[in-house]
C-alpha cells in the first residue's frame, strides 16, 4: 500500500478524535504522519505502524506518537482469511465496546494498551514504548512473573465486575464478538488444519516416533497404533507445529 493510500485510511477528523481522546478536548492537530516500525513486514492480521502527531495544547506545541494497527490490505492472502474469520472487526470492535468497561470496572488499573481510535480498517493506541514499556530479552524472573500474574489477575477481576454491572455476561451482550470466528467447521482456517492433519496422520507412526521422542515414550506402541489414539495422538502432536506453519504461510504472504 502506498503512502497516499495509507493516507486516506484516516482523515484529519480521525486523527484529532484519536488525540483529544489521548490527551484532551483542548488540544488541536497540526500535522500527522505514519511510520513503518521496520523495514520488513511487522505484525500479523495486520500492518503495525507508529502514527507521528504535531498538536497544540495550551498555547504549547507538543509531538506524540501513538501505536497504529492497519488492516493489511497489500497482502492478498491474509486478507482472505482476516475477512473469512471476521478477526480485524472483532478486533475494533473489542476496543470500541469492550475494553473501556473493563477498565471502568477496576478503576483505571490498565492491564492493558488503551485505544484511541477504532474503526473497521484502522485501531490506534497508546505507543507502550513512550511509556517506558519495552520487551525483556531474558529468560523471566519471579519479578517479571508477578508482574504478568497481577496483569492477568486484573484482566479477569475486570471480567467478572463488569458482567456483574451488565447483569449478562459478554456473550450474551456482544455475541458478535466473542464467539468463536476462526476454529469453526465454517472458515477456511479450519479447513486448512483438516487438511494437513489428515495429511500428518496418513505418515507411518514410526516417522512421528523418531522425530518426537520424547512425546512417543510416553505411548506404547500398541497405544500408537491403535485406530482411536492414532488420530488423537498424531493431533495433539502435529496439531500446535501445524497450526504455527500455517501463521508462518500466512506472513510471509506478506513478503510475495
Amino acid at each position: 500500500m502506498s503512502k497516499s493510500e495509507e493516507k486516506t485510511l484516516l482523515i484529519f477528523e480521525d486523527v484529532q478524535k484519536a488525540v483529544r481522546n489521548a490527551i484532551g478536548l483542548d488540544a488541536h492537530l497540526v500535522d500527522y504522519n505514519f511510520k513503518s516500525l521496520s523495514g520488513d513486514k511487522v505484525g500479523f492480521a495486520g500492518s503495525h505502524q507508529f502514527l507521528n502527531v504535531e498538536v497544540i495544547k495550551n498555547g504549547k506545541k507538543l509531538a506524540l506518537c501513538f501505536f497504529m494497527k492497519i488492516f493489511p490490505y497489500d497482502v492478498p492472502l491474509q486478507v482472505a482469511m482476516i475477512k473469512n474469520c471476521k478477526l480485524f472487526f472483532k478486533e475494533s470492535k473489542f476496543y470500541e465496546s469492550i475494553l473501556p468497561k473493563l477498565m471502568t470496572s477496576v478503576k483505571n488499573k490498565y492491564w492493558s494498551a488503551l485505544c484511541y481510535l477504532s474503526k473497521e480498517n484502522v485501531i490506534i493506541l497508546d505507543n507502550m514504548k513512550d511509556k517506558y514499556f519495552e520487551l525483556k530479552g531474558m529468560s523471566l524472573c519471579e519479578t517479571y512473573l508477578k508482574s504478568a500474574l497481577k496483569t492477568l489477575a486484573l484482566m479477569h477481576a475486570s471480567v467478572m465486575i463488569a458482567e456483574k454491572k451488565l447483569g449478562q455476561s459478554f456473550l450474551e451482550v456482544y455475541p458478535e464478538i466473542f464467539q468463536e470466528a476462526v476454529w469453526t467447521k465454517q472458515t477456511k482456517f479450519y479447513d486448512w488444519y483438516r487438511y494437513e492433519v489428515d495429511a500428518a496422520v496418513s505418515v507411518d507412526l514410526d516417522w512421528i516416533t523418531l522425530a518426537y521422542p520424547k512425546f512417543a515414550v510416553r505411548c506404547s506402541k500398541r497405544q500408537l497404533r491403535r485406530k482411536n489414539g492414532r488420530t488423537s495422538f498424531v493431533t495433539a502432536i502435529l496439531g500446535p507445529i501445524i497450526a504455527c506453519s500455517m501463521m508462518q504461510v500466512l506472513n510471509r504472504g506478506a513478503h510475495l
